[in-house]
């Protein structure tokens, strides 16, 4: 492994090692011997580094490991049998590595084991039938290798009684589902069998499987009918589980997978229910109008016949639904989700009728009676219709020979081409039946559709609609000028899908021409340049898509006017600038992804106002600022990634009332302050990442009831106190806590034991430290009312004589001093207002902090002191001053302290007046109480404000609870 001989050699020196964190280093070359002589090692992370070599037998010598791993490296060879001598291994993750050989059945000795992930390698023989032996097993992902199995697979697989994800999607299983499958785990959420040459039928116990989340059996040569049983799983969300590269490459993973920090993108979940490609029979169950939170539903290239059942129309999140290339017949629903859907989800049928926007001929019930006319009608034309599209390749091949041919023929096609005939099952098999996936846009007339030949051969071809008048005109027309075609074919394109085509060069300002375009995909290519701002243009569009290309410049305002769009994603590229304020004008956007770019400046307040959004990715840019109290207003939010940027300030207590809430990143920023207690509120949180951060105080006790809870990090933070240990965090890991302040807790988590002689000393802590405060801002309230009484022009305040010297002169600062430090009493500067006037913050030229007033009357009043007094209570329990760099735009002092009244007061305190939870609730209602007041001293209107001569009454009934509080405890 190359890096420096000390680290070489460290287990030679440091026999006591515990946990080796060297991921994401650009170490190389192979793994050192010393290391198998760390024998007290537990945690050994060597992950996204370019490692080779092979995984030696001596590892068998490691036998206090609990987690390794080697994932995202190079290495290669087998996987040593001795792996088994591990006993108290609990996770193993070696994805996307070069393994080879049979899985080592001595894996099944790991009974403490939880994960196993062998994604992306190159394992063949048999699934091991031992795997049945880990009774623990949670995670189980054999993805993309060479394996094969045995139907006795899920018998042994039904003994892991806490399974919930299983995937062995892209293998050689050539196997049945046996009806065991539906003996597995009831805690299963996942099952991901796709491409897998998978025969027979969908047994009926799958709909056994109550808490299945996601399922995916698509491209495998399933027959038979679909089960009703599956309308049982009414948490049915999706299947394929997209994430970038694979279906499990992301963040959020189902059991104890971690989130690397360099996997900085939220996955990109495509909720559907795909069986498509198969080889299914018989009806749609009208039990599927039950799977009531179905996004997709793609059935398409089986044989299924009879009518769609009505039942779908209740299926209100449905937004894609593709029954395609089967045979059935009968009326279109028309109602709830079906009024969005276009011809593109029914082609290819028996005999559907329906609306004429659909191109379907309209229902006719006595035509219904005579079926072989109806047969007729319906199948000869699209015999023609793919004769046609057999014709129309043949003669654009031919007019590749004309000067007037588009350069996307050129690239294609070489100027000697011959004239080539290519069958109706070549056509289908070039565009895997004309999928979906292989639509690059549809047009009046019918749709285009790419595809590749068995000898390479990149082909375009489209298939007319016969039943729509004018589609023979158009057919000579495009015969006849070819560069008028392609010309005439976008102003009607819909549907653009140009991903992974490695096309170069810069996105044409003519795509603002595509005035009917809905979906722009162009993702994983090399474009350069920067957005056109002819984009602007396309009102309809809905979803715009350029992720991971190597796109520069601003992101043009223009862009606002597609007020349509439900999807903007420009993550992985190098956009500069800042977010446009206009944002807020695309009032459908539902997904903002803008991570891993240069984005610069504060996140515009505008942002905040799109409450419904669902998710959104900021990720790895270079944004300032301070996190909006409006965040708590994105009441439907799912997923919030703010990491790696220069956040500072508080993180807000409103937060915690984002209950749908599944993912938030707040990680690699500069925040302060607590962990608001509110997040205890968080009910769907799955990740919680805030790691290299500055954040002090306790890790709130509250985020115990958070039972969804999968991943949580707060390393390198200034954290004290002891850890939690109750819901999720008996699941947790040392490396959740790493590099804090004074974290205490259970050994575990090799932290020191928590002093339990502290925690008895807590009541004389508060006695000598809260109520002589108490008493110093009574005295200080006294003081101020004498003072104001008295006003006479030599008084001077205590509180001022705390800051100056007894020596020190009055100052002179000029009226242009004042603008300078103020930066023209700018709205960024401003602390508070009445109306009387403003007060604003500031800085002089020699640094030395201020806080001036700006009078809007000219009028001088007491109600200006109490405003004052407000203030300095604050800043006395809280130690924040109103200057505070976390402080800036719209977050001040005063607003900070109102987001966390009445119930998040924890989230502001300073962190020194809490010592023992005993006493937590006195201090949290006594804190409580004098913030309220302070509000009611703080507030905009004088006439609104606390009377001063109150105000010490209100403080000795405070003082007097809190004592009366403290010794009932």
């Amino acid at each position: 492994m190359s890096c420096p001989a000390d680290s070489q050699r460290i287990c030679l020196t440091s026999s006591q090692l515990t946990t080796a964190l060297m991921e994401d280093n650009q170490l190389d070359g192979g793994l050192p011997s010393s290391l198998f002589e760390c024998k007290q090692l537990q945690y050994l992370f060597l992950g996204y580094n370019k490692l080779t070599g092979r995984v030696p037998k001596e590892i068998r010598n490691l036998t206090s490991l609990t987690h390794l791993y080697l994932d995202f490296n190079n290495f290669q060879g087998r996987l040593p049998p001795e792996i088994g001598n591990l006993g108290m291994l609990k996770e193993i993750f070696l994805r996307n590595n070069s393994f080879e050989g049979r899985v080592p059945m001595e894996i099944g000795n790991l009974t403490m084991l939880t994960s196993l992930d062998l994604f992306d390698n190159h394992f063949e023989g048999s699934i091991p039938k031992t795997l049945g032996n880990l009774r623990l097993l949670q995670w189980l992902n054999l993805e993309v290798n060479k394996l094969t199995t045995e139907v006795s697979l899920f018998s042994d697989l039904s003994n892991c009684k806490y399974l919930r994800t299983v995937i062995l999607s892209g293998n050689l299983l050539n196997s049945i589902l046996p009806n065991s499958i539906g003996n597995l785990s009831s805690s299963l959420e996942q099952i991901s069998l796709s491409e897998c040459n998978i025969k027979g039928n969908i047994p009926i116990s799958v709909g056994n499987l109550s808490n299945l989340i996601h399922l995916a059996l698509e491209e495998n040569e399933l027959v038979g009918p679909l089960p009703s049983t599956i309308g049982r799983l009414r948490v049915l969300q999706s299947t394929s589980w997209k994430y970038e590269g694979s279906d499990t490459a992301g963040f959020i993973n189902k059991s104890t997978i971690r989130w690397h920090p360099r996997d900085n993108r939220w996955p990109k979940k495509s909720s559907r229910l795909s069986l498509a490609n198969n080889r299914l029979e018989g009806a749609i169950p009208e039990s599927f109008g039950e799977l009531v939170s179905l996004v997709v539903l793609e059935l398409s290239n089986n044989s299924l016949s009879g009518e769609i059942p009505k039942s779908l129309e209740a299926l209100s999140y449905l937004k894609y639904l593709n029954v395609s290339f089967n045979r059935l017949r009968g009326e279109v629903p028309m109602g709830g989700p079906f009024v969005n859907f276009s011809v593109a989800s029914f082609m290819s049928n028996d005999a559907l009728c329906g609306a004429t926007r659909l191109q379907l001929p309209p229902c006719d019930t006595q035509a219904q009676k005579t079926t072989s006319k109806h047969m007729l009608k319906f199948i000869l034309p699209t015999i023609g219709l793919t004769i046609l599209a057999l014709v129309l390749v043949l003669v654009l091949t031919r007019c590749n020979k004309s000067n007037a041919r588009s350069t996307l023929v050129d690239a294609e096609l070489s100027p000697l081409a011959q004239w080539r005939r290519i069958s109706h099952q070549e056509l289908i098999q070039a565009t895997n039946g004309f999928s979906l996936n292989n639509l690059l846009g549809e047009g009046s007339f019918g749709s285009v559709y790419k595809g590749t030949l068995s000898d390479g051969m990149n082909i375009a071809t489209k298939v007319l609609n016969l039943q729509v008048d004018g589609a023979f005109k158009s057919f000579d027309a495009e015969c006849e000028h070819p560069s008028q075609f392609y010309w005439n074919l976008s102003s009607s394109l819909e549907q653009i899908s140009l991903s992974e085509c490695n096309i170069k060069g810069n996105i044409p300002i003519s795509v603002g021409n595509l005035s009917n375009l809905i979906h722009l995909a162009l993702e994983e290519n090399e474009l350069v340049g920067s957005l056109p701002s002819t984009i602007g243009r396309l009102r309809v569009l809905q979803r715009l898509a350029l992720p991971d290309n190597r796109l520069d410049g601003p992101i043009p305002s223009e862009l606002c006017h597609a007020k349509s769009l439900y999807e903007l994603d420009l993550r992985g590229n190098k956009i500069t600038g800042h977010i446009p304020t206009c944002i807020n004008n695309l009032t459908l956007l539902r997904n903002l992804y803008l991570g891993n770019n240069q984005l610069s400046s504060t996140v515009p307040l505008n942002l905040w106002s799109l409450t419904d959004l669902l998710k959104i990715d900021l990720s790895s840019n270079s944004l300032t600022g301070s996190l909006s109290v409006k965040v708590g207003n994105m009441k439907v939010l799912t997923q919030l990634d703010l990491s790696t940027n220069q956040l500072s300030g508080g993180i807000l207590g409103t937060i915690g009332g984002l209950k749908n809430l599944v993912g938030l990143s707040l990680a690699n920023n500069r925040l302060e302050g607590a962990i608001p207690e509110s997040f205890g509120e968080l009910v769907s949180l799955v990740v919680l990442e805030l790691s290299n951060n500055s954040l002090s105080g306790e890790i709130p006790k509250s985020l115990e009831a958070l039972s969804y809870l999968k991943y949580l990090n707060v390393s390198f933070n200034r954290l004290r106190g002891e850890v939690p240990m109750g819901g999720p965090f008996v699941n947790f890991s040392v490396a959740s806590f790493m590099s804090n302040d004074a974290l205490c807790g259970a050994t575990k988590l090799q932290l020191p034991p928590c002093d339990t002689q502290a925690q008895k000393t807590t009541s004389k802590h508060m006695l000598k430290f809260i109520l002589p405060t108490i008493g110093l801002t009574i005295l200080a309230l006294v003081l101020v009312l004498v003072l104001t009484r008295c006003n006479k022009s030599n008084a001077r305040s205590t509180l001022v004589d705390a800051e100056l010297s007894p020596q020190a002169q009055w100052r002179r600062i000029s009226h242009q001093e004042l603008i300078q430090a103020t930066n023209g009493f700018s709205l960024n500067n401003l602390l508070g207002e009445g109306s009387f006037g403003s007060v604003y913050k500031g800085t002089l030229s020699d640094g030395m902090n201020i806080a001036t007033k700006y009078g809007s009357q000219g009028i001088v009043s007491t109600r200006g002191d109490m405003y004052s007094f407000g203030i300095l209570l604050i800043e006395t329990f809280t130690r924040k001053r109103p200057t505070d760099d976390m402080f800036i735009g719209e977050m001040s002092l005063k607003h900070w302290v109102n987001a966390s009244l009445p119930h998040s007061v924890i989230d502001i305190i300073d962190p020194n007046l809490l010592r023992n939870e005993r006493d937590d609730d006195a201090m949290k209602e006594c804190i409580s109480s004098l913030m309220g007041l302070a509000m009611g001293c703080c507030a905009e209107s004088p006439e609104q404000r606390t009377n001063i001569v109150n105000v010490s009454a209100v403080l000795n009934k405070i003082k007097l609870k809190l004592l009366k509080d403290i010794g009932q405890n």
